[in-house]
Order: C-alpha cells, then sequence, then structure tokens
C-alpha cells in the first residue's frame, strides 16, 4: 500500500519531485494490484442492482435453478420457474396483488390530498378535462394525455 507523505509548505517542487514519483507509482502499483486481485472484494460488498449484493442476487439464482430442478418432471420449466417459490402461479399473483393493494388506485372520485393513503398513487378517471382558456402551453389528447408545452 502506498505510503502518502504529504509535502510541507517550505518543500518548492524541485525538491519533492523524486518524492512524488516514488508515490504515483506505488499508487499505480496498488491499482494494478486490485485490478488482478481474485480477492478484492467479497460478493456481499458488491453492491448489485434489483438487491443489496451480489451474493444475494448469486443465491437467489441458484434457489431459481434448485426449484426448477426439483419441481421440473413433467412441468413446463418456464411456468416452474414463474411460480417464483409459489406452489401455484395464482398464489404469486395474489400475493403480489395483496402487495400492491391500495398502493395503485383508479378512482372517478379521488379524496382531498389530506385524505389520501400515504404511499399511495391515485389515477383519476374522467371523461372531460376543463382546460384553461388563457393557457396555450396545456394540451389534452383523449387517448395521449396531457402534454405541457414549453
Amino acid at each position: 500500500m502506498a505510503n502518502i507523505e504529504p509535502i510541507k509548505p517550505q518543500e518548492t517542487l524541485g525538491q519533492t519531485f523524486d518524492r512524488i514519483n516514488r508515490q504515483f507509482n506505488e499508487l499505480d502499483n496498488d491499482v494494478k494490484s486490485h485490478k488482478t486481485s481474485k480477492q478484492a472484494h467479497k460478493a456481499e460488498d458488491i453492491v448489485y442492482s434489483g438487491t443489496s449484493n451480489v451474493k444475494q442476487a448469486i443465491d437467489a439464482q441458484g434457489q431459481r435453478i434448485s426449484d426448477i430442478v426439483a419441481q421440473s418432471g413433467d412441468d413446463i420449466t418456464e411456468i416452474v420457474d414463474a411460480r417464483g417459490g409459489y406452489t401455484v402461479i395464482g398464489d404469486r399473483l395474489g400475493a403480489a396483488d395483496e402487495r400492491l393493494n391500495n398502493k395503485i388506485i383508479v378512482t372517478e372520485n379521488p379524496p382531498a390530498v389530506a385524505n389520501r393513503l400515504e404511499g399511495s398513487f391515485y389515477f383519476h378517471v374522467t371523461d372531460s378535462v376543463p382546460i384553461p382558456t388563457d393557457n396555450d402551453n396545456l394540451r389534452v389528447s383523449p387517448s395521449m394525455g396531457i402534454k405541457i408545452l414549453e
């Protein structure tokens, strides 16, 4: 590991030139060593999209493969995988519906903002939308929604 020695205020670049070059070389060697290391980072220390770390992602894929192998028999592999650990796909869909319950709400009469459920998203369904006649920057299309022109 590079040993960084600070430059003293009274030192000039010429006085520290050799020391600075040596330290850069040490840092370069550290980086090269890190890049080629097979043990620079443990899987649980690397953040991975979709899970909290690489180890969990690998473990999840391993579990999927185990589930497919254990359940396959005469079943179609894609169906076994779609079950996602549930006995039947319907159970998995039901669990997803339960998690989304009161998260996405489609209504013709949304409550006042103060009375809305926290963490929910409301779709206000209507056949008509009043358009202010004094605003030429707002366009409403029945099929495409609202567009704000700049």
